[in-house]
């Protein structure tokens, strides 16, 4: 099995001159740590969230402490136009949140002329995943060498935890790894294509 680092697909664009960061909710998680990481740096951004009230805001005392708005239902709302409206070309937008909040950021933005390639998104929920490419593979235990074939309809654990091996080989819940920490793993699975 190879392990690569986790793949961020939404990161900062190191070229943006500005970056407007937009939260709905708990959409705020990725943008205050995109936030903090601005200030770090000394690059300009402005932080835009909104929730329905203050009681139910998240991280208020760290915004207080960035170049934020906070918006709420039950009080001021964002105006999106007028946010975005005086922009300098080189400045990116981010937005997080629920998908009616992230998609009423862009298209704003869009019906103002921002190009897509200014525009990045975090949705909560993974695209679909097709399973028309999947393959069958092997997977071998490192410490006894007992090969497990996986076949491509089916996951891993579910191969190694047949109730002949379930107490021998645990799994973590439905993942792809046995319960055993990180550094073990490496050591007591090797995994091959078929």
């Amino acid at each position: 099995m190879t392990v690569s680092e986790p793949r961020n697909l939404f990161a900062l664009d190191s070229g943006a001159g500005r970056s407007l960061l937009f939260a709905g909710g708990i959409g705020i998680t990725p943008i205050l740590a995109m936030a903090h990481s601005l200030a770090r740096e000394g690059r300009p951004f402005a932080v835009h969230y909104s929730a329905r009230s203050a009681q139910r805001a998240a991280f208020l005392d760290q915004l207080g402490e960035l170049p934020a708005r906070c918006y709420f239902d039950d009080g001021q709302r964002l105006d999106l136009a007028t946010v975005l409206a005086n922009e300098p070309a080189d400045t990116h937008l981010y937005v997080c949140g629920p998908a009616g909040y992230i998609d009423h950021v862009l298209e704003g933005a869009r019906a103002l002329g921002w190009d897509e390639s200014r525009l990045h998104r975090e949705y909560f929920g993974a695209a679909p995943l097709t399973q028309a490419e999947d393959a069958a593979f092997e997977v071998r235990i490192h410490a006894t060498g007992q090969v497990f074939e996986v076949p491509a309809d089916r996951s891993s654990p579910r191969c190694w935890t047949t109730p002949e091996s379930s107490s021998r080989y645990p799994a973590s819940r439905e993942s792809a790894a046995p319960a055993l920490p990180g550094w073990w793993m490496a050591r007591w699975i090797t995994a091959t294509s078929s």
